[in-house]
């Protein structure tokens, strides 16, 4: 139906912004893909609900479940002691902001070739320290207008 087309069309997407986010000590143990999977359950079963309303648009309701889904998923992996200051963004409870070592990872990702491997290392540290250095919105707006 309807909502498996959205979902074929918006998972690379609500995938993108689960990588950017996975706290970096998770990145083994929990897949993307999969974490999305549970996040579009969540969708389906409240889905009603969602027609039921008129404030959030569709895309940004699908992104806020997306975003509580990592959360809940974080904390379950991680324990309680998860809930720093320094990693939510404000803009809503349960959501989690983007990594620092994934927005700079992401950010020089397209330099690939093997003669710029040095340089490319290089970047990537001015890169991490510039982004450590913003707050989160302010990462976060850099991740919103680079890759989503």
């Amino acid at each position: 139906g309807t909502l498996g087309e959205l979902s074929r069309l918006l998972g690379p997407r609500l995938v993108r912004m689960v990588e950017l986010r996975l706290d970096g000590r998770l990145r083994r143990r929990l897949d993307p893909t999969d974490l999305v999977q549970e996040a579009w359950l969540e969708v389906v079963r409240r889905f009603e609900g969602w027609r039921a309303q008129d404030e959030l648009p569709f895309l940004v309701w699908v992104r806020l479940i997306t975003a509580q889904s990592l959360a809940t998923a974080q904390r379950r992996h991680l324990g309680a002691g998860m809930r720093d200051a320094q990693r939510e963004v404000g803009l809503g409870e349960g959501r989690s902001s983007v990594s620092a070592v994934a927005a700079a990872d992401a950010l020089v990702a397209s330099m690939t070739s093997p003669t710029q491997a040095a340089r490319r290392a290089e970047l990537r540290e001015h890169v991490l320290g510039a982004l450590e250095e913003l707050e989160a919105l302010d990462r976060e707006i850099v991740i919103l207008r680079h890759f989503e």
